[in-house]
């Protein structure tokens, strides 16, 4: 019986899309989880469609007994920006319930939306006790993504709190040196900045992060019931009314006491880089690192972007072992980002090749960009890997008037005139074009552009910018901003 109702599957399968889709819900229909095997190879696909019908599929096959399907939905997880997916593969594992996925799960996760982080921290929750040490791993573990470690924490704060609460003091004390550590870093790659791009990213990418961590510190304070409206003294802190930021300053000395506080407001309040040194230099952080020393400790990082950056910056060091150190990459990396930078390094010793961009090179020019400007490094990964860089020539359309557009530009160089119906003006410059593919909608184009000196675009997909607005509403709030300034 089961034999000829695989066949019959089969031939569904293999039929009009009606009929594939009447296969699909029959296998999950069935509730045999033997017939797994025949869904999991549709996980790979590159098709988000069927990835989408073979993870609904799954969902009710899902349980105890199917452990052995964890390796494929965390193989679908690297690196997927699709939120539905994500979410349900969460619930899938939420159904298996094998508390061993939490460490794994979670150290692939980064810039989340409001919607996955609830899923996450319900998933963690949902352990109970089993999920304890897991939590504990991924909130004490400097490896893991800060987001990561703010679920962990929220999850043990349901969980565990008072385990929790012991905890804290001592995190806190941790996440604050390093903050000041990473300070340090920031330092001495700027010094370094002539060196080249690679340089000058990895010190982008550590730009943002000291406020982050300590962000992550006031988060810990709000879990352990010190902290009152973290989210609202978060954006007062980002306002720039003086008073608001005052009010938040005045909630959080209050929640941590005088030393604490003392050690968090030079870079909460984005103080002058001399004061924030110079708390550092009290803390006891070493304020002459060795700029190799910065390098070789970014190029074990878990966040793609250091790594390629640190990457290029290496090979700035030694132009000669260009070829070593990026086949050594390419041996111990497997995040898509670090290998495209590496083979990207290793072509330019071909002539003809030479010009080609690096995609460090290109998120470093971007962020110069008045678009990105407040940004950071940090916040484009999604968008990196997906970076087109196009030359156009004199006379060439590159918007066209009434069509519709799925991807955003910004032009590095050259000059553009638009035209509509009633007249044809110059663009300023820097130009950027498709910012209507941002919104909710997919707008036509009022006017159509046309290239008068030779341009090169960076090109991105309007989605993987819009997955980058999801994840951090602040980035929203300015990309409105801007819009509404915007002639």
């Amino acid at each position: 019986m089961c034999q000829t109702a695989l066949r019959v599957i089969d031939d569904l399968l293999e039929g009009g899309a009606a009929a594939a889709e009447s296969g699909w819900h029959a296998l999950s229909m069935i509730g045999e989880i033997r017939f797994i095997p025949r869904l999991l190879p549709n996980l790979r696909s590159a098709d988000p469609v069927l990835r989408l019908r073979a993870l609904h599929a799954l969902q009710p096959l899902m349980g105890p007994d199917t452990s052995g399907v964890q390796r494929d939905l965390l193989r679908l997880m690297a690196g997927n920006k699709r939120l539905e997916e994500r979410i349900l593969v969460i619930e899938a594992v939420k159904s298996i319930g094998d508390s061993a996925i939490i460490e794994p799960l979670l150290r692939l996760t980064s810039d989340t939306v409001p919607q996955e982080r609830r899923s996450l921290e319900h998933l963690l929750t949902s352990f109970g006790p089993r999920g304890v040490p897991a939590a504990v791993k991924v909130l004490r573990g400097t490896q893991y993504p800060l987001a990561s470690r703010s679920i962990a924490a929220k999850a043990l704060a349901r969980v565990a709190f008072s385990q929790l609460e012991q905890m804290v003091p001592e995190l806190i004390e941790d996440i604050v040196r390093r903050a000041y550590v990473v300070v340090a870093y920031r330092h001495v790659l700027s010094r370094n900045a002539a060196r080249g791009p690679g340089t000058r990213a990895l010190g982008l990418v550590y730009q943002d992060l000291p406020r982050l961590m300590l962000e992550l510190v006031l988060e810990l304070l709000s879990v352990i019931g010190r902290l009152s409206s973290y989210e609202s003294v978060l954006a007062a802190l980002r306002a720039e009314n003086g008073r608001e930021r005052g009010y938040a300053l005045e909630s959080i000395e209050q929640a941590c006491g005088r030393q604490l506080f003392d050690r968090l407001l030079p870079i909460l309040d984005e103080r002058p880089e001399p004061e924030i040194m110079a708390m550092g230099l009290k803390l006891g952080v070493d304020q002459d690192i060795p700029v190799n020393t910065i390098i070789d400790q970014s190029l074990t990082s878990a966040f793609a972007m250091e790594v390629s950056a640190a990457l290029q910056a290496k090979v700035e060091a030694a132009p000669d072992r260009v070829q070593e150190i990026c086949l050594n990459s390419l041996v111990a990396q497997a995040q898509p980002m670090v290998r495209m930078t590496a083979l990207s390094l290793m072509r330019r010793s071909d002539p003809r090749l030479a010009h080609e961009s690096t995609v460090v090179e290109q998120v470093c020019e971007l962020v110069q960009h008045v678009f990105f400007r407040n940004w950071g490094v940090r916040s484009l990964e999604a968008v990196a890997e997906q970076l087109e860089e196009r030359w156009h020539e004199v006379g060439e359309v590159v918007v066209d008037m009434g069509l519709k557009m799925d991807r955003f530009g910004v032009a590095l160089e050259g000059r553009f005139e638009a035209a509509d119906t009633r007249e044809t003006v110059s663009l300023p410059s820097p130009a950027n074009f498709g910012r209507e593919s941002l919104g909710e909608g997919r707008w036509d184009q009022r006017r159509s552009v046309v290239v008068t000196e030779r341009a090169r675009i960076l090109w991105m997909p309007a989605n993987a910018l819009r997955a980058c607005l999801q994840a951090q509403p602040r980035l929203a709030i300015d990309l409105l901003v801007w819009k509404l300034a915007q002639p």
